[in-house]
């Protein structure tokens, strides 16, 4: 009720564009195609947002003439999944080509001096450390004091010290890797965890070689310390991103399709996708041989899949939520489903979103067969019907515009009390407001000021909360003129018959015309002159002329 009656861009959020643009650009739109589709931010009524795919469509309504369906699919969810997964892949690339770029300059720096070293480590988070395994004598490089949160200048670095760092949960297994590694010459690289003073913890990537003497002796090992820390945590949000994406992707109410683009391998089917349509992976292990069945007919094939090809290769298509794709496909139980398909390139795959349109495309062709047909009865009907709010004309057939002399969308918003003649329109009003079901007649103007009789009949309807009076109008104009007519010659007779009865009687001419005058009047009082106003002639005209033609006969 709060939304009825108003501009429906008052649904819309402010964007890039104004509710009202936006809007606007749909009608453009709808005059072109008779249908847009697309995706709208909407905002509700406690002022939160939200992401809809809309599909708008127009039809002719029975009731209110052109009007506009829309279609509207909650894809907040969906929308913020994939903002999301971009914004972290964009983060990554960032960081992988920031990361890239510092190495590389740090590379640089190494080569000139130590000072140059200590800088290219502290741009990559990379510290160097040498252990002396004769004097058991530690040492670190700048960076790897800071990355342990050591003041080098209070504490001086050592293996027992390093240990005690070390998460608690990791220190066997980090004093047993490097034990291995030295026993078994093997290269030393572990990834573990570091409990810092303040309570917060760190991920290192630690990495070493052991040296050793001619008789295998070790000598010597260094190494490297790299904090991980926000490439942990990188990954994990990936991983958790990955997962929430693979869950929606399985969760998925509509069917999805993930392909890989190179070699035209359907990496995976989801849930919905195998119960709509019937396929398993197994089926349909790659893109050509799902196209083999869901389009069966050869030549058919042949030519969407070269519209197909026309369609993916062009990149406003690709990520673009209102290009959209439909083709009827076969299902592996040989029934047909309308699909709409929108496409998503991430990498070298290609993510296929399908949806199920049958039953909405069922039901607006049922509409438009019910709209039309409604529209044909009101069309072939004699009487006038109009369809009015608050007095304000919705809509109305062909009848009843060429009855008052108008096209039909020059009655659209009309005041309808316009269209009745003023002297009858306090009685119009008050049967429109005591809600009157009962036929009755009334005066009504053209559209070039003419005045016709008309039989009404109407009805108040209750329509999603609206109030809407349908109302049934007969032309009786020429059916009042006879009636007029008919009376009219049956007075005539009468008066005739009354004039040859004084006669009769003896009564003078004087006499016999004083006493019809009389009776004029007693029926004038009695009948009322509406009869008579029809031909033109009062009750006084008539009796005259019936005098005269008396006398003639």
């Amino acid at each position: 009720d709060e939304l009825l009656g108003r501009h429906v861009s008052v649904l819309n959020a402010m964007g890039e564009k104004r509710a009202l643009d936006v809007f606007n650009d749909v009608v453009r739109e709808m005059k072109v195609h008779g249908s847009w589709k697309g995706q709208v931010q909407n905002i509700k009524a406690d002022g939160s947002m939200f992401w809809c795919q809309v599909h708008v469509s127009d039809f002719e309504h029975y009731k209110y003439g052109n009007v506009w369906v829309a279609v509207q699919g909650d894809i907040t969810e969906r929308k913020k999944a994939e903002e999301a997964l971009r914004a972290l892949k964009d983060d990554l690339e960032l960081r992988v080509e920031q990361r890239t770029a510092e190495l590389t300059e740090a590379f640089k720096r190494l080569k000139s001096s130590e000072e140059w070293l200590n800088e290219a480590q502290q741009v990559a988070q990379i510290g160097s450390w040498s252990l002396d395994l004769k004097t058991n004598h530690l040492e670190w490089s700048d960076e790897n004091y800071r990355i342990f949160g050591i003041d080098q200048e209070k504490c001086s670095a050592s293996y027992e010290e390093f240990l005690e760092i070390v998460h608690p949960d990791d220190r066997e297994f980090v004093s047993k890797a490097y034990t291995d590694s030295v026993k078994n010459r093997t290269l030393y690289n572990i990834v573990h965890r570091l409990m810092m003073p303040d309570g917060s913890v760190k991920h290192v990537n630690e990495r070493c070689q052991t040296f050793f003497n001619e008789d295998g002796t070790p000598l010597r090992s260094i190494g490297t310390t790299q904090d991980i820390t926000e490439q942990k945590k990188a990954d994990d949000a990936l991983k958790a991103s990955e997962e929430r994406f693979r869950s929606f992707v399985v969760n998925s109410p509509a069917p999805m399709t993930i392909v890989d683009i190179n070699s035209g391998e359907i990496e995976y089917l989801n849930r919905k996708n195998i119960e709509i349509f019937g396929y398993s992976h197994e089926d349909v292990p790659t893109i050509e041989k799902w196209q083999e069945l869901v389009y069966p007919d050869k030549e058919y094939r042949k030519a969407v899949n070269k519209e197909f090809a026309a369609f993916i290769n062009n990149s406003d298509n690709i990520g673009n939520e209102s290009a959209t794709y439909e083709r009827s496909l076969r299902c592996k139980d040989g029934s047909y489903k309308e699909a709409e398909m929108r496409f998503t390139k991430f990498k070298d795959k290609l993510i296929v979103v399908l949806n199920d349109i049958t039953e909405h495309k069922q039901a607006v062709n049922a509409l438009n067969e019910i709209t039309e047909r409604l529209r044909r009865i009101s069309d072939a009907t004699f009487e006038g019907i109009v369809f009015t709010e608050e007095g304000r004309i919705l809509d109305t057939n062909k009848q009843f515009a060429s009855m008052f002399g108008y096209e039909q969308f020059e009655l659209i918003g009309k005041d309808g009390i316009q269209l009745v003649a003023p002297e009858d329109r306090d009685l119009v009003r008050r049967n429109i407001v005591e809600n009157h079901e009962e036929t009755y007649e009334h005066l009504a103007l053209r559209k070039d000021g003419s005045v016709i009789n008309v039989e009404v009949r109407g009805r108040a309807l209750q329509h999603q909360g609206r109030t809407i009076r349908v109302t049934v109008i007969r032309d009786i104009t020429e059916q009042i003129k006879l009636q007029a007519e008919t009376m009219r010659a049956s007075q005539l007779a009468s008066l005739g018959e009354i004039q040859i009865h004084l006669r009769s009687t003896g009564r003078e001419e004087g006499e016999a015309q004083a006493h019809l005058e009389e009776l004029a009047s007693q029926l004038e009082t009695a009948l009322g002159k509406y009869v008579f106003s029809n031909s033109g002639q009062s009750l006084e005209e008539v009796v005259g002329s019936g005098l005269q033609q008396q006398g003639a006969t």
